[in-house]
């Protein structure tokens, strides 16, 4: 946690700089005041090495905490709520989930933001909110969420989840794999959380190189992956791709690929529902096409030699079938 706490400290001095930032824009008239505040803005930066021209790699230098709204809305974070408010802040997180469905996560941003302001200490907001920040490739705010909402509840394991999920898409992998483990203590009948962190796991000690897997000679790929190659009739020539070792090495390359990973790593963790509905088709297409557009941007030659295989295979019941019981694969049609 140490490191999420410096982060938080590093994202708040930012967030100070760049409010004492738009003070000095705002004081043009009073050169006294300004020259006052600048020089605190230069020995604030010198203090915390935090600098407005040159933030952090972490930090977000567009979206900082607006130090205004948290001030002003101190009061309401301990105001009791009414059922009637309760209602309308699930009515605002149901229809950020129903965005998120639509994949129209700047929406679904915004109904949360709305549900935060009415119960700003429900967890699930946060986490769900975390979700569409993710989306929006927002690292930093989808991180802040999270802790948020553990922060609330601690245990609650989909907050964990998230996290990690956050985290393997940044290629943190020991920071996923914690905040997997974690995850899985709290519910540990998920297997989602469970291949989460196997998949952490064989990043880690470097399982994924391609290499000879007994006498078969396959390619030894993380379950995720493996199961995405299973054939069926007709299909690509699977052992003459495992048997071409530049072909291997281009797969072992994609396979490790950090957003790949982390795209791998989102679906297991959707796939155990989220607050506000399941995962369905859309959310599995998405996945598969993003994978398909990393991997034709990152190893076109990969794609080709596959589109080749397949294209070089006879027909599963043309005049090359050898397989006795074919007519068996075809639809009856009584």
């Amino acid at each position: 946690m140490a490191q999420q706490e410096q982060l938080a400290k590093q994202r708040l001095i930012y967030s100070i700089l760049k409010f004492l930032d738009k003070e000095i824009q705002a004081e043009s008239a009073n050169a006294e005041r300004r020259e006052s505040i600048e020089v605190a803005v230069q020995c604030i930066e010198t203090a915390f090495e935090v600098s407005l021209a040159n933030p952090p790699n972490d930090l977000n230098r567009n979206e900082p905490i607006d130090l205004l709204s948290v001030v002003s809305n101190k009061t309401s974070m301990n105001m009791p709520l009414t059922d009637d408010m309760r209602q309308q802040a699930d009515k605002f997180k149901n229809q950020g989930n129903e965005f998120v469905k639509q994949e129209k996560y700047k929406e679904a941003l915004e109904a949360y933001n709305s549900a935060i302001q009415i119960d700003p200490n429900n967890s699930i907001y946060y986490c769900n909110r975390a979700a569409a920040h993710n989306k929006l490739n927002n690292n930093e705010q989808a991180l802040n969420d999270c802790f948020r909402s553990i922060e609330i509840d601690p245990n609650y394991s989909k907050a964990y989840g998230r996290l990690g999920v956050i985290y393997l898409s940044l290629d943190k992998v020991h920071e996923a794999l914690d905040a997997y483990k974690k995850a899985h203590g709290l519910e540990p009948t998920n297997d989602n959380y469970k291949q989460s962190i196997k998949l952490c796991e064989d990043r880690l000690s470097g399982a994924n190189n391609a290499g000879a897997a007994g006498a078969t000679g396959g390619f030894n790929l993380p379950p995720m992956f493996s199961s995405l190659l299973g054939g069926a009739a007709g299909g690509p020539d699977m052992m003459s791709i495992f048997n071409n070792p530049a072909l291997m090495n281009m797969a072992s390359q994609f396979v490790q690929n950090p957003q790949v990973q982390g795209l791998m790593a989102n679906l297991v963790t959707n796939l155990g529902g989220q607050e506000g509905g399941q995962v369905g088709l859309e959310t599995l297409l998405q996945t598969g096409q993003r994978m398909a557009s990393e991997l034709s941007a990152t190893n076109p030659d990969l794609i080709e030699t596959l589109r080749r295989n397949i294209g070089n295979r006879p027909p599963p019941n043309g005049d090359n079938n050898s397989s006795p019981n074919s007519d068996q694969n075809k639809p009856s049609s009584s």
